[in-house]
């Protein structure tokens, strides 16, 4: 019955999230002060402005209302007791996040659970993505958010094909004169931005994408991208197949669940953006031992 009142509550607060109402807003100060009161036992790391939900707390370096900031580098601590939380989720987080982060995130979500609470972790299908692209599969690429950037391109030589489509799911990058992307600030006047992949010869390009390991693909590109002289800062930087997300979770102390797409979003569909890019999304479920 909770989870079927959480399910229509959200209903309701994307319908008027859609609309602009004053509603929404105050449905958003009535999370908070719940939240306040009823405490927080799920935290998501890296959620964006328009996350939250009851029992949340969200942790992003963007500041809004909803949001705890908090810088992600290799020093972080989360704002949390050792043992406290039953779960820590993060969608489409960890990709934009250097080794040295994404190892110190993970062993600070250990150490707030609770002896087998949970994280979820969703990332890109780096496997998927790599298959299509195996495949030329241009049109699958191509739906995979790029194209609101490849204005940028053209000024640049960057051509549009598989090879550039892919290789900035592994490795993208914006320069000084693009702007901020994350916080949306864009100077989409600007002929000098660029936000897109390493540039490369098409040659050297193809003999990268066609490495079989991801993190190997994802190294080198990231060479290439801090090459450039105007490198400002990256958008993704690190790339995982299944088997080494896994193998990095167990690493950290926990024990993998699986990452059966259907079950989790069965189990967690209450959680409010976990059916975003769902079609391309690699979903990995572990838990505290």
């Amino acid at each position: 019955m909770k989870k079927f009142l959480v399910f229509l509550y959200y209903q309701l607060y994307n319908q008027l999230r859609i609309l602009k109402r004053p509603y929404f807003f105050l449905l958003r100060r009535l999370i908070l002060f719940n939240n306040y009161f009823s405490g927080i036992n799920k935290v998501n790391i890296g959620g964006g402005a328009n996350f939250f939900g009851f029992g949340w707390m969200n942790l992003d370096v963007i500041s809004s209302i909803n949001t705890k900031q908090i810088l992600f580098q290799p020093s972080t601590i989360l704002p949390f007791a050792s043992d406290k939380l039953e779960l820590v989720y993060s969608s489409h987080c960890f990709e934009h996040l250097d080794d040295n982060t994404v190892d110190r995130l993970l062993e600070e979500s250990y150490r707030i659970l609770k002896k087998s609470g949970r994280i979820l972790i969703k990332i890109p299908d780096f496997d998927r993505i790599k298959d299509q692209y195996m495949k030329r599969n241009l049109g699958f690429l191509q739906n995979l958010g790029q194209d609101s950037v490849i204005w940028t391109w053209k000024k640049f030589g960057v051509e549009i094909n598989a090879e550039n489509y892919y290789s900035m799911l592994i490795c993208g990058y914006w320069n000084k004169a693009y702007g901020d992307h994350f916080s949306g600030q864009i100077n989409s006047n600007n002929k000098e931005a660029y936000h897109g992949p390493a540039r490369i010869p098409h040659d050297q390009h193809v003999i990268i994408l066609n490495k079989e390991n991801i993190r190997d693909i994802s190294k080198d590109l990231n060479k290439y991208a801090l090459a450039d002289e105007d490198f400002h800062r990256f958008n993704h930087q690190n790339a995982w197949s299944y088997h080494q997300f896994r193998e990095l979770l167990q690493s950290k102390g926990f024990d993998f669940i699986h990452l059966d797409k259907v079950s989790i979003l069965k189990e967690y569909g209450d959680i409010p953006d976990i059916l975003s890019m769902v079609d391309w999304s690699m979903y990995l479920l572990a838990k505290k031992i």
